[in-house]
């Protein structure tokens, strides 16, 4: 189940330190891979997007906040530091959240994961 270079590049480019979060899972890709797909059916963005749309800050946090956790030991740093960046707005009552660079680094690391053969 070797991975491609060109995947591991797509991988990167989408925010994605595949070769990273590979060693997070001591090396057996077939577990990182499981790890990845199963993060799609995470429901911490959803969580997100209607807590904002309800006003709901602290659910906000909590899904922001679960979503970094997850996203960082996958390897997803870029997505992690955007949640965490929201975490830290929030816990420090400012009102000026980036919520579409989360967004954006999700749906970039989404459309990778849904994309690996």
């Amino acid at each position: 189940m070797e991975e491609t270079g060109m995947e591991i590049e797509v991988m990167n480019r989408a925010g994605i330190d595949y070769e990273d979060g590979l060693r997070r899972m001591s090396g057996n890709e077939a577990l990182y891979r499981k790890f990845l797909k199963k993060f799609l059916q995470d429901g911490s963005m959803i969580r997100l997007k209607d807590c904002l749309s309800e006003g709901d800050m602290e659910g906000v946090y909590e899904a922001a906040h679960t979503l970094k956790g997850t996203s960082g030991t996958l390897g997803m740093y870029e997505l992690s530091d955007s949640c965490d960046a929201v975490c830290k707005k929030l816990r420090g009552n400012e009102g000026d959240i980036d919520v579409d660079t989360v967004y954006n680094r999700y749906d970039a690391a989404v459309k990778a994961i849904e994309d690996m053969e």
